[in-house]
């Protein structure tokens, strides 16, 4: 079984991790999307585990945190895919997670897919939406 540790200390690290509506591979490496929402500013994914073998039902799960001082919403796009012998990659599955992250809290969340290719999985991407409460806004 492949299992990964990936321990992200900051944005960067995932791009599109704070854009307000950006998305983009999660190891693309680019900078964060400057539109993010300012309530945004201390959430983090500080700690993802990805346990992906040919076989088995693909699961990323994924370490939150909410450094600031207002709840963020988040919503993340979980995009599995597989290599295919052609070398192209395909779809092999899909989960989206949303909720919300208090002030100052962690929460943990886990991505897995029942498409009907889900046991072919080799790969993700990860895109992720960030919003604020109304009340944060005004």
């Amino acid at each position: 079984m492949v299992r990964r540790r990936a321990f992200l200390a900051g944005l960067a690290a995932l791009s599109g991790l704070a854009g307000c509506g950006a998305s983009a591979a999660a190891d693309t490496g680019s900078a964060v999307a400057p539109d993010r929402p300012s309530c945004a500013d201390g959430f983090r994914i500080v700690d993802r585990v990805e346990r992906i073998e040919r076989g088995t039902v693909p699961e990323v799960e994924f370490r939150l945190h909410n450094g600031g001082d207002t709840t963020v919403g988040y919503t993340l796009r979980v995009g599995f895919e597989q290599a295919t012998s052609t070398g192209l990659r395909e779809p092999s599955g899909r989960d989206v997670l949303v909720g919300t992250v208090g002030p100052g809290a962690t929460v943990t969340i886990t991505a897995t897919t029942d498409g009907a290719e889900r046991t072919s999985t080799t790969d993700y991407t990860l895109a992720v939406t960030l919003s604020c409460p109304e009340s944060a806004d005004v």
